[in-house]
Order: structure tokens, then C-alpha cells, then sequence
């Protein structure tokens, strides 16, 4: 995405590279609301035409004519004649009132957004290029047939940098603040675990990726799962579960936060293929229960995420050190609260691929996870497995 501008007599226009097709948008066009980019239009003039059109389109719409998720203020029109490409509807399974709901809550959204206000041209430029955006992350999901959102597009993105990682800091100690101050904490969550419950390809496979989340610090991204290509982790069945890493700072929830699922299978004979992608949206409001399980089925598979929410929230970071025994430590380190014995955050497994058991200087012992927030007057609850010669020795 590009954006840059060009003197032009009298007016100035704006360039939008996109997918390789610079597009001129100028203000007169977006004044007149006739200005078309690709499939979207800034501020049509609503016509109930539009209707019939609208349900005959959306019937035969394909990849080229990806449909822009509900809350953006465009329509999508145009068919293609091409074949190979996937339908997101078919005559078969064409639910004409479902569309004609969509078509009532599109002009809904249409009246609410451009009925009581009016924006500047370079406001409409931002929304466009939001919507351009919006498109650019939407893609057909082959096991729900459909056209899917699969990068967070809550809020306007135009020039939102979604690789760009959160250097939020930590927050003050607990010390340090006045006891008046205590009731305003946030909340957050612990991220509990990623399992992969289904796969449409055999056993044993090859994952790599992305998940992360954004909190409304910034938005960016906290990494809890980051693996290239050339490090990916072996899933041998759908008991293992992914070697979570992050986040390396508490999460922070007043109203809501994002999880981004972007997973691929390793395949040298045939290409890599995407095998799990999806955005999950956390209402600090009505998400209240101990533990949210969300099962996301999506591409090749299906995916249990799970996480806990945590009222007034306090930091906790955790270090364990090896005073005496061997340089490695083989064993399982787990917390939880007292409150939430569901919750368990697994801090460090030996057993799992990718932890290094080798001890470090004095003996310190490196955790995938340091990090476990808590409830404030609520205990922490520690839970160390120590596998000796002998025997399994469990300590609290």
C-alpha cells in the first residue's frame, strides 16, 4: 500500500497503488460520490435498484469480488467468468432472504454512516483506502465456503503497520501504587493453551506461523506463537499442543482485544497450504466466564484456543533457579490462581519441542513463559514437577 499525491491544476489528486493498479482519485470525483475503486464505491447515492442487482451478484460473487465485511461503508457488485475460481454462493445454496438481509443491514449502516455527517475529501480518501485494506485481508475460507476477515479490521487501518511489534512497557509495581488506585486496575487474560483438536491432513505434520494478540495498548503485535518455516514445530497427534512463547508482557482488556490465527503445514512435495486462520474478538465486557474455549474451524483444521479473563488485574513475572542438581532440568512448571484452578498456564515442560533444558548462569532455568497475570488479592498458585532417576516430585 502507497500512498502519494501529485500537483494537478486546480486540484490536487491522490494515487493508491494497490495490487499493482494505480488508482487517481480526485475531489470532485469523491464529491460527486461516483468514484469507483475496484469494487468499492465512497458514498453512493442509495437506489433501491441496487437491491436485485446486489442479490444476482452476490450469488455468482468469486475471489475477484470478495465481499467486505459488515461495518464498512461499501457495496460489492460485479460478477466474473472465471471458473476456476471458488463460489462463495452457488444456485444451489443461494438463500435469497438471508441476502436480503444483508442488502437491509448494508443500507442501515449506509444511513448511519453518511446520513448525518459529512466528511472531508481526505477523510473519504482515508475511508477508502481502510475498506482497500479491509479487502486485502479477505480471503475464502474453502471448509466454511465462505469469505472471511483473517487480520484484525476493527478499527480504520489505512495506515496501520500489522507487523510492527508492541514495545509497551510493564506497568509501575503494585507498591508503588496508592491503594485508592487499586479498584481502577484493568483487566487482562492468560492465554491457557493452542491444540490442534482436527486435521484434514494425516498425522504427523509441520506447523508454523503466527498467533498473537493486540490489546489496546497500541494494537501491536504480542507474539504467543512465532515459528518460520525453517523451524516449524512436528504435531504428531491431536494431544499436542503448541509450544506457546508469549506474551512477554501482561495483556490489557478495559473494553477488547484481538487474537490473530495464522498457521501453515510445511509441504515440500506439494507447497505449503494454509492450514488455520482467524480472528478472534475478547469483549472485556460479556466474556466474564473463568475460561473462554473458542473452537476455530477454518482451512484444513480445527483449533481449540483457550484463555482465561482476569478482573483487576496485577503482573506477575517469574524466574526459577536450579540451586542444586544437574545443569538439566527435566520437569513441568505450572501456575494458576487460587480462584481459577481450570487456568493452569504451563510456564515450562521439558518434554515439549523447542524447550531448552539446558540451565543457565547460576542455574536459572529458561521458561517458554514468564508472565501470569493475576487478580488482585487473589494467591498464585505454583506447581513444579521434578523429574528425578527415581521418581516424580511435585512441589508448591
Amino acid at each position: 500500500m502507497a500512498l502519494g499525491h501529485q500537483q494537478r491544476n486546480p486540484a490536487i489528486s491522490w494515487v493508491v497503488a494497490h495490487q499493482c493498479s494505480p488508482l487517481v482519485i480526485s475531489p470532485n470525483v469523491i464529491d460527486s460520490g461516483a468514484l469507483k475503486l475496484s469494487l468499492f464505491e465512497v458514498k453512493p447515492k442509495w437506489d433501491p435498484s441496487w437491491e436485485e442487482e446486489e442479490l444476482n451478484a452476490f450469488a455468482s460473487c468469486s475471489r475477484a469480488s470478495s465481499p467486505i465485511p459488515e461495518g464498512t461503508s461499501s457495496y460489492v457488485s460485479g460478477k466474473t467468468e472465471d471458473a476456476d475460481m471458488p463460489h462463495a454462493m452457488g444456485d444451489d445454496d443461494c438463500d435469497k432472504a438471508a441476502l436480503k438481509e444483508r442488502m437491509r443491514l448494508w443500507q442501515q449502516n449506509y444511513d448511519e454512516k453518511w446520513g448525518s455527517e459529512e466528511l472531508t475529501w481526505e477523510e473519504k480518501v482515508v475511508e477508502v483506502l481502510h475498506i482497500v485494506r479491509c479487502r486485502e485481508f479477505t480471503e475464502y475460507d474453502p471448509k466454511k465456503r465462505e469469505f472471511v476477515l483473517t487480520r484484525f479490521c476493527r478499527f480504520n487501518i489505512a495506515f496501520f503497520d500489522f507487523e510492527k511489534e508492541s514495545t509497551a512497557a510493564f506497568g509501575p509495581p503494585l507498591s508503588e501504587l496508592k491503594r485508592s488506585a487499586w479498584r481502577s486496575l484493568d483487566a487482562s487474560v492468560n492465554v491457557i493453551s493452542l491444540n490442534i483438536t482436527e486435521s484434514d491432513v494425516d498425522f504427523p505434520i509441520c506447523v508454523f506461523g503466527t498467533v498473537l494478540a493486540r490489546d489496546q495498548l497500541d494494537y501491536k503485535c504480542v507474539y504467543l506463537f512465532k515459528r518460520d518455516r525453517d523451524n516449524p514445530q512436528v504435531i504428531t497427534s491431536p494431544n499436542d499442543m503448541l509450544t506457546l512463547t508469549g506474551p512477554y508482557r501482561g495483556l490489557d482488556v478495559t473494553d477488547r482485544m484481538f487474537f490473530e490465527i495464522n498457521l501453515k503445514i510445511k509441504c515440500d512435495d506439494t507447497g505449503d497450504r494454509d492450514f488455520s486462520k482467524d480472528v478472534i474478538e475478547h469483549n472485556g465486557i460479556s466474556h466474564t466466564e473463568k475460561t473462554m474455549d473458542w473452537q476455530v474451524t477454518s482451512w484444513l483444521s480445527t483449533v481449540e484456543f483457550v484463555y482465561a479473563p482476569v478482573q483487576y488485574a496485577v503482573e506477575a513475572t517469574l524466574a526459577v533457579t536450579v540451586l542444586r542438581g544437574p545443569c538439566d532440568f527435566s520437569g513441568k512448571v505450572t501456575a494458576w490462581t487460587a480462584g481459577n484452578r481450570k487456568g493452569k498456564v504451563i510456564l515450562y515442560d521439558s518434554e515439549a519441542p523447542g524447550t531448552m533444558t539446558k540451565t543457565g548462569d547460576f542455574g536459572s532455568v529458561q521458561l517458554s513463559r514468564r508472565v501470569v497475570a493475576v487478580s488482585l488479592g487473589e494467591k498464585l498458585v505454583l506447581f513444579f514437577l521434578a523429574n528425578t532417576q527415581e521418581d516424580c516430585m511435585p512441589l508448591y
